[in-house]
């Protein structure tokens, strides 16, 4: 497979996913959404966010490797609004195995409504039907609300990994267990 692009906008019944700005205001956004759900994202490396700046260099970054076809980020949004609430990517890409990993995080006050799934779903289909052959989601077995999103959309369990990295935020080793799905599991 060879990169040619991403899709600029995905929409779904209730979400517009699409690239967020590389730009302070977009960085504030984010910094108060990650400064008031540090407890909810404490499986979670930006649970470790101090600094606005931080997350300038982030988006920076991820219009960076947007650009190249490494990582392709989308900031979710209410469908005809400007309210964001929370981010899924697939990053890890690699082309010549057609491959890449879930990450995803939403704002706390609107879990349990099925708009992480919703995300997820939109933005699997698009890689599927891109050509991609293998989609992972790696999450802290802690995370329930993660794992319950690959186990709803039929990952497979693959195992595993003990003491994988060190959260900062919850000052342990976490282990990461990896799902995935391969293109011929997907339902189109």
């Amino acid at each position: 497979m060879k990169f040619k692009g991403f899709k600029p906008l995905i929409k779904t019944k209730r979400l517009e996913l699409k690239p967020m700005p590389a730009t302070f205001e977009m960085a504030h956004t984010l910094y108060e959404l990650i400064d008031r759900n540090r407890k909810h994202f404490k499986y979670l490396p930006i649970a470790n966010v101090k600094a606005v700046e931080e997350e300038f260099a982030f988006l920076q970054n991820s219009g960076r490797q947007w650009k190249m076809g490494d990582s392709a980020t989308y900031g979710m949004y209410l469908r005809g609004t400007d309210t964001f609430i929370g981010m899924v990517n697939i990053h890890a890409i690699s082309w010549a195995s057609a491959r890449g990993e879930f990450g995803y995080w939403m704002d706390s006050k609107y879990t349990g409504q099925g708009l992480m799934t919703e995300a997820v779903v939109a933005l699997e289909t698009y890689f599927f039907k891109m050509g991609f052959n293998r989609l992972a989601i790696l999450a802290n077995p802690k995370n329930k609300a993660s794992v319950a999103i690959a186990r709803r959309l039929g990952y497979v369990k693959e195992g595993t990994e003990r003491a994988r990295n060190y959260n900062q935020y919850m000052k342990e080793y976490e282990d990461l267990t990896i799902f995935s799905k391969l293109r011929s599991e997907w339902k189109k």
